[in-house]
């Protein structure tokens, strides 16, 4: 980030544990992509291992998100 006050500023529309859901969102989205170059990897019904699992990263953090926008309860994050 740029700035403290830029960092606040973003952090304001988060609530509580989305950083951790935004962080498995995009690394799953990035181990998704270079596990697709590799050409020795371990095969389940025709996608490889390390690409399911991303795929299942990738659907944690979406449902925490949603889940966690859903509960009025949990609080915004407080840098």
């Amino acid at each position: 980030f740029k700035s403290d006050k830029e960092f606040e500023r973003i952090t304001k529309l988060l609530k509580q544990g989305e950083m951790t859901a935004f962080y498995l969102i995009w690394y799953g989205c990035g181990r998704l992509l270079i596990e697709g170059l590799r050409t020795d990897s371990l095969m389940f019904l025709g996608i490889r291992v390390s690409q399911w699992l991303s795929g299942i990263l990738i659907l944690v953090g979406i449902i925490m998100v949603v889940l966690r926008r859903r509960k009025a309860t949990i609080p915004f994050y407080q840098p």
